[in-house]
């Protein structure tokens, strides 16, 4: 039960308000009911205390994703790749944030970092694809974009980023 989650532990930061997990979990749970500048506050705390914690720099880096604030995600997205470079879903998360800085080429070097650590994710080689169109390298996208189809041949953002790639190209030829 969330109410009891939520009570249990702002009991417990009455009387060690620098308790790392209880701040994490309870920022966890602001979150889910869209409070989220409260949210924010109590990672922010947590990350005084642990600046360190990959779990926790993620959730704040999404958080700060969905309140519009990309630049201050990919910090954090960027401060996880520290400490865990192996870990697909910070480089994708990467390349999320990337592409909303509309830093495109950045966000296909982000996604083949995943596609390193995980070649069949045909999520990510949509992704790829999607942002090499973005960065004007067709050919290339195209590539990604008919190997995403043939793995999934419903995936919406590889059609849509197929089709995008073909106008493109035929404009610019």
């Amino acid at each position: 039960d969330l109410g009891l989650a939520g009570s249990l532990c702002q009991a417990i930061l009455t009387t060690a308000p620098d308790d790392f997990d209880a701040l994490f979990v309870q920022a966890q749970l602001v979150e889910q009911t869209g409070v989220l500048e409260g949210a924010l506050s109590l990672y922010d705390r947590a990350v005084l205390i642990r600046p360190d914690d990959t779990a926790l720099l993620v959730k704040r880096g999404n958080l700060l994703r969905r309140l519009g604030r990309p630049a201050e995600a990919l910090e954090c997205f960027d401060r996880a790749a520290v400490f865990l470079p192996d870990h697909p879903a910070v480089h994708g998360n990467r390349g999320i944030a990337l592409a909303e800085l509309q830093r495109y080429a950045d966000a296909v070097d982000a996604f083949a970092e995943v596609l390193r650590l995980r070649p069949d994710d045909i999520d990510t080689l949509a992704n790829r694809g999607t942002m090499l169109v973005r960065a004007g390298k067709f050919a290339a996208a195209l590539e990604d974009l008919d190997r995403a189809l043939a793995a999934r041949p419903a995936l919406l953002p590889a059609i849509v980023g197929r089709a995008t790639a073909y106008w493109r190209l035929d404009r610019h030829q």
